[in-house]
């Protein structure tokens, strides 16, 4: 073998559950990558193997552009390497293929809150609320970002009572009187 394999986990102290899992994924890839690219590529990802996730997805995107599993990995992948403005396609996509699948519109909601992009961000993060309305992290970065709970209530109104007693007699209105005539001219 020539060189690092994209599969080639080493062994490192206190990944032992990191290693066995990522084991048995390798196992099941090599039997039949089609089906688990993604959950290796999520694997590797969690594990801090940034580099290897977005290949491995790469590699296989390219046959199978609306596996949707992909492309939420592949975008996740490429949000925690830095490298948001190319994370938000993979969601985009993701998106088309399942237009409520919650990590891929917060994921997007981040991106445009990273870029100070307000408006945007409260939008994706208003879609994640009408799928999750007690999504609290949601909620969290709204409250932020000065933007209400767009589900909550309203505030009710207060009326403010002056605390001491009025001189001046109350007002008696009386409306004034109209009177209609019921004749016609001329008709």
């Amino acid at each position: 073998m020539s060189g690092p394999s994209l599969f080639f986990f080493p062994k490192r102290p206190g990944r032992m559950a990191d290693s066995a899992r990522i084991e048995d994924l390798r196992k099941r890839y090599h039997e039949n990558p089609r089906r688990f690219f993604a959950p290796l590529a999520n694997e590797y990802r969690k594990s801090g193997f940034l580099d290897r996730a977005i290949l491995l997805c790469e590699k296989h995107l390219a046959d199978q552009a609306e596996n949707m599993n992909g492309l939420v990995v592949y975008g996740q992948t490429l949000f925690e390497a830095g490298r948001t403005e190319e994370a938000r396609d993979p969601f985009e996509r993701a998106l088309k293929v399942d237009p409520e699948n919650l990590i891929a519109l917060r994921q997007l909601g981040d991106i445009a809150r990273l870029a100070g992009d307000v408006p945007t961000a409260t939008g994706w993060y208003e879609k994640v609320l009408e799928f999750d309305r007690r999504n609290d992290d949601v909620l969290a970065l709204l409250a932020e970002m000065g933007v209400a709970d767009p589900h909550a209530a309203p505030a009710p109104r207060l009326s403010v009572a002056m605390s001491r007693p009025s001189i001046a007699p109350p007002l008696i209105s009386v409306a004034p009187t109209v009177s209609v005539s019921g004749g016609s001219e001329g008709a």
